[in-house]
């Protein structure tokens, strides 16, 4: 009998003492706060010359833009709205993107990873075409030495691509005026009678701007 009040004083003081231990919780632990600045979409307009951000927190007097680890805030363009900016072609972000690739794009604490499909190029340096005498000497002469007096048709509109082609009265003579500025050609031409000229991004943004406006 004795012996089993000792196991039970035993016990009830083995129970005191969990009791009276104190219980460690584990902290909660804090998600990371919000990013003021969100960016959700950037679209590179080639022909208009402009980098279009779209998303929230971007209208702040004190919003800074960076593409890799150069600050391009001095080519924003226009209103600083709270869902949108606009950045230009300009020396800021020609000196960013300098090849075709992947850059980051840093607006205020956000980043995204943006794709640019060719370099970018200063607005603010004119360039000339290359090919613009040639389809000029050819434009100013009437069939069938040239295209004189004949409509143009737009074959191809892209950034990358400009293709007008002239087709004589008769349907027997064609000539087809191209510039383009991809990863694989970078050449203006006057098809057949001419000879492809390489081309800077400049001067294919100079060539297709003619073409569309002949």
């Amino acid at each position: 009998m004795k012996k089993l009040l000792n196991q039970l004083k035993g016990t009830l003081l083995l129970l005191l003492l969990l009791i009276s231990i104190p219980v460690l919780a584990a902290k909660p632990v804090k998600p990371p706060p919000e990013p003021a600045t969100i960016v959700d979409s950037v679209i590179i307009d080639y022909n208009a010359g402009t980098i279009s951000i779209s998303g929230s927190g971007l209208g702040s007097i004190g919003t800074t833009v960076g593409i890799g680890n150069i600050e391009v805030t001095g080519a924003i363009v226009g209103a600083r709205l709270e869902n949108s900016l606009i950045l230009d072609f300009n020396s800021d972000t020609a000196g960013a993107v300098t090849t075709a690739g992947s850059y980051l794009l840093n607006v205020n604490d956000s980043t995204l990873s943006v794709y640019f499909k060719a370099a970018v190029y200063n607005q603010d340096t004119s360039a000339a075409c290359p090919c613009q005498s040639m389809w000029d000497n050819f434009k100013n002469d009437a069939p069938p030495l040239g295209f004189a007096g004949l409509a143009p048709v737009i074959a191809t509109n892209t950034s990358e691509k400009v293709e007008v082609y002239y087709v004589s009265d008769d349907l027997t003579q064609l000539w087809m005026l191209n510039s383009e500025f991809s990863e694989s050609i970078q050449q203006c031409d006057l098809v057949i009678d001419g000879s492809p000229v390489p081309v800077t991004l400049e001067e294919h943004v100079a060539c297709s701007s003619y073409l569309r406006n002949p």
